[in-house]
Parts: C-alpha cells; sequence; structure tokens
C-alpha cells in the first residue's frame, strides 16, 4: 500500500479536532514521511472538519499556546512534506480542518 487513509471521526462535532489528535496525525504524517507514502484525508459524516475542538481543547490545556502550536507543527509539516496528501472535503471545512487539507 502507497498511502495512510486518515478518517477524522468525530462526527457529532462535525469533526473537531482535539490537541491528542493533532498530536497524533503529527506522528502518523511523520511516519508516512519517512516511509515516502502518500497520505489521503477524509472525514465520517456531513464535515471534514470544522478545525479544532474549541470545548475539547480549553479543557485540555491552561496553555492555549500548545495548542496553536500543535496545529502549527502539523499543517508546517503537511506543507513541507515531498509525498502526496489528499483532502476529501464532503461538507463542512473550516480553521485547522483547512489547514490540514
Amino acid at each position: 500500500n502507497d498511502a495512510y487513509f486518515i478518517t477524522l471521526k468525530r462526527p457529532s462535532s462535525l469533526n473537531s479536532i482535539s490537541l491528542e489528535m493533532y498530536h497524533f496525525i503529527f506522528d502518523l504524517a511523520h511516519q508516512a514521511s519517512n516511509e515516502e507514502k502518500h497520505i489521503v484525508f477524509s472525514g465520517e459524516g456531513r464535515a471534514f472538519s470544522s478545525g479544532g475542538d474549541i470545548i475539547a481543547l480549553a479543557n485540555q490545556t491552561d496553555n492555549p499556546e500548545e495548542v496553536f502550536t500543535a496545529q502549527f507543527n502539523l499543517i508546517y509539516f503537511l506543507k513541507q512534506m515531498k509525498t502526496i496528501r489528499v483532502a476529501i472535503m464532503d461538507g463542512i471545512t473550516f480553521g485547522g480542518g483547512a489547514g490540514i487539507a
């Protein structure tokens, strides 16, 4: 298989992205890059991603900069990858979700 398939599976929150999800996707992106594999992103339900999960992010950290740093690091890394990234954006896409796409 030449690609990693990453599906955001939080349809009840329009696939909003928590801090843990940013870290998890970042780790997968590094692994895909090291293995020279492509990444295909998709979202479950009626949205690709509404962006950062504001409620979860507020409850997960006392340092909001940590969230923005994780988001920035992921998006920056994805943009620097030499392999192909595809986002299947069927529905709502905002904020961090748009950055990933």
